[in-house]
């Protein structure tokens, strides 16, 4: 039995020994660093932890463009949302409503423009307001307005109290302005391609 032990406590020894070097090693709360012996007149080597790096400001894509100018500086005018038979059940008395507008080609933001739709439920504490929180549902064809005013209650909690919770209609979609990109012909021949690929880039 004796041989047994001693056989079985051999092949066990190195994992054991390792458990037991890493349980010195890690615990369940804030580790202490060991100690270690210095040469005569050496200095102990300090632990930095070196600064983070500065976030840059992100200057929007186009933001130079004299073109582009009155887009990116127009004020949203917020006003009380219209009442909205589909979300009879919801208060909507804090969220707020407007419209964005935005070219209709980026290529040429001088021709036409569309308004987009968007809203806004405001930080539920003022006073520990950080920023803006823009959401969107996906899709295609996701309504953001939508999702901001159909569960505003979804948004309740720390996220909500400091940041203004900002849902949009993509372009084409609920309270944005629609758009036609293909006659019936060009459907049809859209619709009828074997490869689309390349073609339906076009």
């Amino acid at each position: 039995m004796h041989s047994t032990i001693t056989g079985i406590s051999r092949r066990a020894l190195p994992a054991l020994i390792a458990a037991a070097l890493l349980a010195g090693c890690s615990g369940g709360g804030a580790t202490t660093a060991t100690p270690t012996a210095t040469t005569a007149g050496a200095t102990p080597a300090q632990s930095t932890t070196p600064a983070p790096a500065p976030t840059p400001t992100v200057k929007p894509t186009g933001a130079d463009d004299p073109a582009l100018k009155p887009f990116y500086g127009q004020q949203i005018a917020w006003a009380p949302c219209p009442d909205d038979p589909a979300t009879e059940k919801v208060d909507e008395s804090v969220e707020q409503c407007a419209t964005l507008k935005v070219p209709l080609d980026y290529g040429h933001p001088a021709a036409d423009t569309l308004d987009v739709a968007v809203v806004r439920n405001p930080a539920a504490k003022p006073d520990q307001r950080v920023g803006s929180l823009l959401v969107n549902p996906g899709g295609p064809g996701g309504s953001g307005v939508r999702m901001v005013k159909g569960d505003p209650k979804g948004f309740d909690g720390p996220l909500h109290d400091r940041f203004d919770v900002i849902g949009f209609d993509p372009r084409g979609v609920g309270g944005t302005d629609p758009l036609k990109c293909l006659d019936d012909q060009a459907r049809d021949g859209w619709v009828t391609t074997d490869e689309p690929g390349a073609d339906h880039g076009k």
